[in-house]
């Protein structure tokens, strides 16, 4: 299975739904970890004053757990 699409098909699978999420790891302060290997996205609120939800995903796994803000987590606006 192959993981490249050209323009063409990309737009077919985004009209289809898809929402395209890279796996591009997070910031812990001033250190990113898991580059390649998780992805994490900050949900729309907030958990408490201290934490959010923040989605992990990875190549086996889909995840969510309050997270302390210090951690530099991706934002993928999607509609």
């Amino acid at each position: 299975m192959s993981n490249e699409y050209t323009q063409a098909q990309w737009a077919e699978i985004e009209r289809a739904g898809a929402v395209f999420l890279p796996i591009a790891g997070r910031r812990d302060v001033k250190q990113v970890e898991n580059v390649t290997e998780k992805g994490f996205y900050w949900s729309a609120s907030s958990n408490d004053k201290t934490t959010a939800l923040c989605f992990m995903i990875n190549e086996t796994a889909v995840g969510a757990s309050a997270t302390p803000s210090k951690y530099g987590c991706s934002v993928r606006l999607v509609r």
